[in-house]
This record gives C-alpha cells, sequence and structure tokens, in this order.
C-alpha cells in the first residue's frame, strides 16, 4: 500500500536546469548540474528494519511492531527532444509483518503468519515540457497490492525562474485515491473504503551568494476517508476494539534549508522543519549534513544527524477508561522525540560500463526513538548517465 514506514520516506523528482553552481550546492536542494541534462537510469535496493524494543516495551505495549521492509526501485529518466523529458519508474515492495502479532488476539496473528507478507508493485509516468520561461509537468502512477489495496496518483508541478537569475519558484499539486479491504484486528473483513489526500507545495529556492543557497517549501496537505490503519486497536477497560480517528485531516509544513560551500571539496547544510495538523500533532525536525569529496572526487561521503520531536495528537493513549468517540494507540500518533544518524558514499563516475558514465552509492541510517521504536534502512543505487 502507498504509505511511509515510521517517519521514513522517498522521493524522486526532477527540477529546471537553470543556475550553474558548485554540485555540492546543487545536489539535494533542487538546483540541478549539467549532468542532470542527461538521461539517467538508476536502480536503487533498499533494506528496512524496525524493531519494537524488548517485551513489546516499545509504542504500544499490546502488540510487537517488529518490521522488515525490502524495496527495489528503478528509475528511467529520458530526454526526448530538446523541450520535452519522459520520467518512468517502477517500485516493487516486501513488507513482512509475521512479527506484527497479538498474544491476545490468535485471530489476529493467523492473519499475518504468511511468510512472505504484503507485496506492493507501483509503476510511475512523468512528463515535462519547457516552455522557456517555465517548465511544466504532470505525473501519474498506479499501484497495487493483489485484490486488497489499490492506489491512483496524479500530480502536476510547475517551475519558474525569476528575474537575474538566481531564483527558483516551485507549485507542485499530488493527488492520491486509495481503495483498499478493511481488515479489522479480529480479523473480521467488513468493508472496502477509500482514502482521498490532496497536497499543494510551494518552494523558492534562492542563491545567496555564489557559495550559498537557501530554500523554503511551504506544504499543504488535505485527507479524507477512512484514514485509520486497519489493524490497529485500542483497549477500554481491558476490552479490546477497534481504533477510531477523523475522517479528515489538515497537514501543514514549513522546511526552511541553507547549504554553505566551505570549499571546493566541501560543504555543509542545516534544515529546520515545523508540522502542525488538527489531529493536534506538532513536531519540530533540525537536520545538519556535511558533504565532503575525497580521492581527487571520485568519491563523496555525507554524514548527516538528525533530531526530532513530536507532541501526541489529541486522542492517543495507551489505554482507555471509557469510550470515546476518537481513539487510538498507534505510537506514530503519540508523543515521542527521535534521533537519527546517517552516512552515505558515492562512488562517482566509475566507468564499469563500458562507454557509459555510472555513480554507485551506498547509505546507512539509524533512528533512535523515546518510545522504544528504533529502526535503520541502508540504500544501495546505481545511476548509469548516457
Amino acid at each position: 500500500m502507498r504509505c511511509s514506514v515510521g517517519t521514513c520516506s522517498v522521493a524522486i523528482g526532477t527540477c529546471l536546469a537553470f543556475v550553474v553552481c558548485s554540485p555540492l550546492l546543487a545536489q539535494d536542494l533542487n538546483l540541478p548540474t549539467r549532468e542532470q541534462e542527461d538521461e539517467q537510469f538508476s536502480f536503487h535496493l533498499g533494506f528496512f528494519r524496525q524493531t519494537d524494543g524488548p517485551g513489546n516495551l516499545g509504542g504500544n505495549p499490546f502488540i510487537d511492531e517488529d518490521e522488515t521492509v525490502y524495496e527495489a526501485i528503478i528509475v528511467l529518466d529520458q530526454k526526448m527532444s530538446e523541450r520535452d523529458r519522459m520520467n518512468l519508474r517502477f517500485l516493487g515492495d516486501l513488507v513482512s509483518s509475521a512479527s506484527i502479532t497479538r498474544e491476545t488476539n490468535p485471530m489476529f496473528q493467523a492473519l499475518q503468519s504468511h511468510p512472505s507478507g504484503n507485496k506492493h508493485a507501483e509503476v510511475g509516468f512523468g512528463w515535462t515540457h519547457d516552455y522557456d520561461d517555465f517548465k511544466l509537468g504532470y505525473n501519474a502512477s498506479i499501484g497495487i497490492e493483489a485484490s486488497e489495496y489499490v492506489s491512483a496518483g496524479w500530480g502536476l508541478n510547475l517551475a519558474v525562474p525569476l528575474p537575474g537569475g538566481n531564483t527558483q519558484a516551485t507549485l507542485k499539486y499530488q493527488g492520491y485515491l486509495d481503495y483498499f479491504e478493511v481488515k479489522l484486528f479480529n480479523g473480521e473483513q467488513p468493508r472496502r473504503d477509500q482514502r482521498l489526500t490532496h497536497t499543494l507545495e510551494g518552494g523558492l529556492i534562492q542563491v545567496l551568494t555564489p557559495k550559498t543557497v537557501a530554500s523554503v517549501t511551504l506544504n499543504h496537505t488535505q485527507q479524507s476517508g477512512f484514514l485509520a490503519t486497519t489493524w490497529h486497536s485500542v483497549f477500554v477497560n481491558g476490552v479490546e476494539v477497534s481504533e477510531q480517528v477523523p475522517s479528515s485531516r489538515r497537514r501543514d509544513s514549513v522546511t526552511v534549508r541553507v547549504r554553505q560551500s566551505l570549499s571546493k571539496l566541501n560543504a555543509v547544510e542545516l534544515g529546520y522543519r515545523f508540522y502542525d495538523d488538527d489531529w493536534g500533532i506538532r513536531s519540530e525536525t533540525y537536520e545538519a549534513r556535511y558533504f565532503q569529496y575525497v580521492f581527487d572526487k571520485k568519491l563523496l561521503i555525507e554524514p548527516n544527524y538528525r533530531y526530532y520531536d513530536q507532541t501526541g495528537a489529541r486522542f492517543f493513549d495507551q489505554v482507555f477508561s471509557v469510550p470515546l468517540d476518537f481513539m487510538t494507540s498507534d505510537p506514530d500518533l503519540g508523543n515521542f522525540h527521535g534521533r537519527s544518524v546517517g552516512l552515505k558514499g558515492t562512488w562517482i563516475r566509475t566507468g564499469w560500463l563500458p562507454g557509459r558514465k555510472a555513480d554507485l552509492s551506498l547509505s546507512y541510517d539509524y533512528y533512535r526513538r523515546s518510545d522504544g521504536i528504533d529502526f535503520y534502512w541502508t540504500v544501495f543505487g546505481y545511476t548509469v548517465k548516457f
């Protein structure tokens, strides 16, 4: 199903090529370098592992949320003409939920015991056209999880270089319609339901000096439909009942990043994000990332650190004494803070493929939460530039 695992998510996108600056400044701030004008084929293989602490002490004490995810992504970015580019994406997930068990509920435990877990596949298509003064793109995707879950996505994106050549404004819209079978904690499958998501994002990228780039991104998301996690439940006076959450949700965030080039070989980036929604959750994220070329610019090393702090939803608790209209014990909607550290290495232009430029990358990140749910993920990437 189209979702985020814990607080980890991955996004792939394209942008305008109007600013010529250091690759260290351009990378990850959506500022393209000359190399991004080439056609590219990339393959990424990811592994995600979540642990729930000893004896179900982390998160929800009534459920063991150990989880393993394998993910493969193939992306083809092709120049079709002087003004048009095409993007194709293929994604596959294998989510092991065999360890998501309840000792209090053998029926649920049996439902989740399939060794291969849940299989998800998704294909996406994107097209961008250059109108001289701006670039306009659109995308569509379809994801399936057997007959139990279907997700359709669509979107538009606009990128406009402003006068002076040092500023770029972006506007993006993304929509998703998810249609799925509701499977409750007690094994019942009462119906099919749906969820509709609309996201509007505006951004501004500014070159402040030849060595400094800043970006600001505003994000607004509106969701409606069945927003609960179907297999989540709560305990009311010792009795297990289904999780209940509102049928709509408003989510807003603002993100600021500044990247400073220290020399031709290194740079540093600082980031801050503030998030607020109408379920009562507020969060702040602080990030720091360092970039260093070594071995005559053949290897780029990127260590990073991240701190995250969140207040819980108004209707979150581990146990309830009386039934309420809305109740959840989902730890991702609770109070917690977390720290992560990571390291990424990219071996640039290996030349291992005859006549082609190729980059190899490997990253590892570890995230520790105050509520006892910890996870780590590693991603291997291979990109061929034509």
